[in-house]
Formats: structure tokens, sequence, C-alpha cells
């Protein structure tokens, strides 16, 4: 978006890994697949302490004009503590008219693709690879 505000050229596509582009709030995975049961109910774990308090789209892509941005890869995995923002920022592509596709991979944790001796880890670099690699064919 910055990119197109600056009147740069945009990329042939995006790669987005389990990703979060709303700051302003937590999505409903990450109350489940975070800390223990007990630290739920404290008051900061409605807007967790690394998301600044804010909105926009300086901070927060998701409120900003998707329109026009490069077709984009999303994955994350069924236990990713950012699975339900990775999901939300898919559909806002969408609705933006972004040609976006949205994988999920079956009971992985968070950042599953950087565990190098899991094959899945070598399925996802692979997948992305070759949706990148595409783009500028």
């Amino acid at each position: 978006m910055r990119l197109r505000k600056e009147g740069l050229p945009l990329p042939a596509a995006l790669g987005f890994f389990s990703g979060s582009a709303d700051l302003s709030r937590a999505g409903d995975s990450e109350y489940y697949f975070s800390v223990s049961e007990e630290h739920r109910t404290l008051p900061e774990f409605e807007t967790p302490m690394w998301r600044p308090r804010s909105e926009g789209s300086a901070m927060s892509p998701f409120y900003g004009d998707l329109r026009g941005l490069p077709p984009t890869l999303c994955i994350t995995s069924t236990r990713d503590v950012l699975l339900s923002d990775t999901a939300l920022f898919h559909r806002a592509l969408l609705r933006a008219g972004v040609d976006a596709k949205l994988m999920v991979f079956e009971a992985l944790p968070h950042a599953f693709w950087s565990y190098l001796d899991i094959p899945e880890s070598d399925e996802a670099v692979g997948i992305m690879a070759h949706f990148l690699l595409a783009a500028i064919k």
C-alpha cells in the first residue's frame, strides 16, 4: 500500500505467512492458542500488549484501500495463534477484489514453516515459491 501511495511499482505477487493486517484487535485464534487458561481472563488480553491500540492503514493495512494489490497467497495452520488474523486478511483482500488464496495446514503451530525438520515446512515454502515464481513468468 505504501509503494502504491508513493507511486512505486508493486510486486508481481505477495506471500503472506501467518500474520496480522489489523493491529487494533486480537483475532479469535489468538485467544484460544496463546497463553494458559488463567491468563485469558486478564484485562490486557482483550488487546494484547504487543498490539498497539491504533486503527488506520498506517498501522493496520486491514483498514486501508486494498484494491489493486497483487495476487496474494496467505498460509497458516489450524493451531496457529494468527489463524484468525490471516483468514480475516484473506477475506478483506477478496472483498477488495484482490486475487487472494488461503492455504491452511492441519495441526501445526504458528510459524511451522520455520521448523526445517518437518516435511510440512518444505511443502509450505515450496508452495509459496511456486506461487511467487508463477507470478513473474
